[in-house]
């Protein structure tokens, strides 16, 4: 599903403009974004929590090169799923 699948549906289900759920939906997309980029969690209860982790320096072997490659540790966005949304997946997944 595309962003644009999302607004299509949503638009469709609550009778909203496109306009304004694609609105809605960058607003709410940028208030995530903020919050987790000032190292605040954002939990949606039943759907999951987006947060910034640290991923701890690493080696890596660079083919082309012949050599091991350093990346430095940083900060990374992350997101952890609830317990309904993964219940959902997982069951949705046995067929």
């Amino acid at each position: 599903m595309t962003k644009e699948d999302l607004i299509n549906s949503i638009s469709a289900e609550t009778g909203y403009l496109k306009v304004v759920v694609s609105n809605v939906l960058e607003e709410v997309f940028k208030h995530i974004i903020n919050a987790v980029s000032n190292s605040e969690r954002v939990q949606f209860t039943n759907f999951g929590t987006f947060y910034a982790k640290n991923a701890a320096d690493r080696s890596v072997y660079d083919f082309k090169n012949k050599s091991s490659v350093k990346y430095p540790a940083r900060i990374v966005p992350a997101f952890k799923p609830g317990k309904v949304f993964k219940e959902s997946v997982e069951s949705n997944g046995r067929q």
